[in-house]
Formats: C-alpha cells, sequence, structure tokens
C-alpha cells in the first residue's frame, strides 16, 4: 500500500517538473505559439477523457486493478453486484464524454474566438473530473494492492493547467 503511495508522489513530481520546464520555456516564446501549444494541450486532455469513457463504458467487466483491489475475480460476484459495477463504470464513462465534449465544444467556438472566459472555463471543466478521479485512484492504491493508472489522470490535470496557464 505505501508503493501505491510512492509511485503516486513520484509520478507527481515527474509530470509537474517536466510541465513546469516546458511552461517556463514556452513563457519567453511568441503568443500565438502560447494558444497552440494550450490548444495542443486541451486536445491531448479532451482525446484522453474520450479514450476514458469508450475503456468505462465498454468493458464488459471491471479492469484488471479493480479485480487486483477487490481479490475476487469478475465471475465470482454476485449477477446483482456485476450489475451494480458496471452502471458506477457508465456513471464514470458519461462523466468523462461530457467533460471531453464539452471542452471540444468550448475550444472551437469561444475558444477560437479568444473569449477570455473559455480557457478557465476548459480548465474547470478537466478538474471537476480529474482531481475527484485522482482522488479515488488514490484511496484505491493507499487502501489496496492494487495498482490503478495514476499517470493519466495527472497527466490530464498538469496538461489543463498549462493550457490554461499558457492562454492568459
Amino acid at each position: 500500500m505505501n508503493q501505491g503511495k510512492n509511485m503516486l508522489k513520484q509520478s507527481i513530481i515527474t509530470v509537474a517538473a517536466g510541465a513546469l520546464i516546458l511552461a517556463v520555456v514556452l513563457l519567453w516564446a511568441p503568443e500565438r505559439l502560447h494558444r497552440t501549444v494550450a490548444v495542443i494541450c486541451f486536445s491531448i486532455c479532451a482525446a484522453g477523457f474520450l479514450a476514458a469513457a469508450c475503456v468505462y463504458f465498454f468493458t464488459p467487466k471491471f479492469l484488471s486493478y479493480h479485480q487486483q483491489a477487490s481479490g475476487l475475480d469478475w465471475e465470482e460476484l454476485s449477477p446483482q453486484f456485476q450489475g451494480m459495477i458496471l452502471s458506477a463504470l457508465r456513471i464514470v464513462a458519461g462523466g468523462f464524454f461530457c467533460s471531453s465534449s464539452a471542452v471540444i465544444i468550448l475550444l472551437a467556438i469561444p475558444y477560437r474566438q479568444g473569449l477570455p472566459w473559455a480557457a478557465p472555463a476548459i480548465f474547470v471543466i478537466y478538474n471537476f473530473m480529474a482531481v475527484p478521479a485522482l482522488y479515488g485512484t488514490y484511496i484505491v492504491a493507499a487502501r489496496t494492492p492494487a495498482n490503478p493508472p495514476f499517470i493519466p489522470v495527472i497527466l490530464a490535470i498538469t496538461l489543463s493547467s498549462m493550457g490554461l496557464i499558457l492562454s492568459l
């Protein structure tokens, strides 16, 4: 369980350090490059959220880290409990899908038009999904022997933060 905490800490430090270095370098670049890189950061997040939505929506059973956390095979669960878990996975998928869809619309219309509220709105949308996901991932890592996917969540938070900073 301490391994999960250490992995989370190491992942956060690594991604944050890389993002900070990139952001500092880009701050001296022309403003047009800032906006281009910000769109790339936000778009990578949108693609990742769409991918996560597809994984959680189309999976026929819980994921391998869920199996590690529970210590049970999918077939050992009652049909009622399987249904409850699949419902929770579909709800999470819906959150990822809605977040990415909202951001794609914001990037295509208000952000492209240069409206000042668009980048903070995109940042908030991503982090309303990513921060609770990081907290849930941390709980799974801290309380179980599972190895949940920290890096994609930390990367989404970092990229959305970079996109916001570069858009200001």
